[in-house]
């Protein structure tokens, strides 16, 4: 059976406790309602996301959460070139825009390069998990087989 609704007043409290990073037991408390309640409402409210467990690696535990995109640079970009067409700009202004669109070049070369790699760490990441796959089969498969160097699968041997 379900719980009591949740009211306006209760959906803005729940977000603005989220935000505000309070622990899902003290947005229970708050709100007084059972943790999975809240835990829920959250869920629908889009706030709360479970995602799988993943594998850390190198690129993932360096990779921050808030890199720019290739569309945020080249909106970076397009700005600076849009407000260095104003005329009247002061030497720095100018200075300053011919640095941001710059640094943004560069953000996005390196970032283009990162995500190769990324890419690359991923492919070997699947190569070593299908390696395991099919060791693990093999180790199934040849229980009472040898194996010839050529790697063809012979009948046992008996006496």
């Amino acid at each position: 059976m379900p719980g009591k609704y949740w009211s306006p007043d209760e959906e803005a409290k729940l977000r603005e406790l989220y935000q505000g990073g309070a622990s899902l037991e003290a947005m229970a408390d708050a709100l007084e309602r059972p943790v999975d309640a809240v835990k829920q409402k959250l869920r629908r409210l889009s706030l709360l996301v479970v995602r799988p467990r993943q594998v850390l690696t190198t690129t993932r535990a360096v990779f921050p959460r808030d890199v720019l995109t290739h569309e945020q640079v080249l909106r970076i970009l397009a700005g600076a070139l849009e407000a260095g067409r104003r005329e009247g700009l002061g030497k720095v202004e100018v200075e300053r825009l011919s640095m941001l669109a710059s640094l943004a070049r560069t953000y996005d070369s390196i970032l283009e390069k990162f995500e190769r790699w990324a890419e690359f760490e991923r492919e070997l990441l699947e190569i070593k998990r299908r390696l395991a796959a099919v060791e693990w089969n093999r180790e199934g498969e040849g229980e009472g087989q040898g194996v010839e160097a050529g790697g063809e699968a012979t009948a046992p041997r008996g006496g």
